[in-house]
């Protein structure tokens, strides 16, 4: 486990989502080891869907397909945690603590605010998101092409603040 101890406060009131109506995530590792680079740098933007299955947002927020939430160890939050399963935390919406579970199984991109150093893992978007998804690709493979750059294995994108 990469991140912080989890605080000893009691577990939010909701039923618990079994590990098996969680869809398996060969990025996990991936993801998990990024994450872990950037959030230990500063704050971190995890893009996501939140409609899959194991996602714990607030209701308002439930249907959106690029939902994008913000996490740090500087925001001081005592039951922010990472781990192999993904990312847990209060997070404030509109002034609200509001508890949130994000599988990586969710996840398709993140960036560090500092930096804009970040990752985009393509087979991970949304449905309705796949012909972006695609562009991007092709345009990884493009520079790879021209440069021999090694911008990405098909799996995951690496993006650097020059890839702007």
């Amino acid at each position: 486990d990469f991140g912080r101890p989890r605080s000893s406060t009691k577990a939010p009131d909701k039923a618990p989502v079994v590990a098996a109506q969680i869809p398996a995530d060969p990025h996990a590792d991936e993801k998990l080891q990024a994450f872990h680079e950037l959030v230990e740098n500063g704050v971190t933007m995890l893009l996501l869907d939140a409609r899959r299955a194991g996602i714990r947002v607030p209701a308002q927020h439930s249907d959106d397909a690029q939902l994008r939430l913000n996490f740090s160890h500087l925001f001081g939050i005592a039951d922010f945690s990472y781990d192999r399963w993904g990312v847990r935390a209060s997070l404030s919406f509109q002034g609200v603590r509001c508890p949130c579970e994000v599988p990586w199984s969710a996840v398709y991109g993140m960036r560090a605010h500092n930096s804009d150093e970040g990752y985009l893992w393509p087979d991970d978007f949304p449905e309705e998101m796949k012909p972006l998804a695609d562009e991007i690709q092709h345009a990884a493979d493009d520079e790879v092409n021209k440069h021999g750059a090694n911008l990405g294995d098909g799996e995951v994108i690496p993006l650097r603040p020059s890839d702007r």
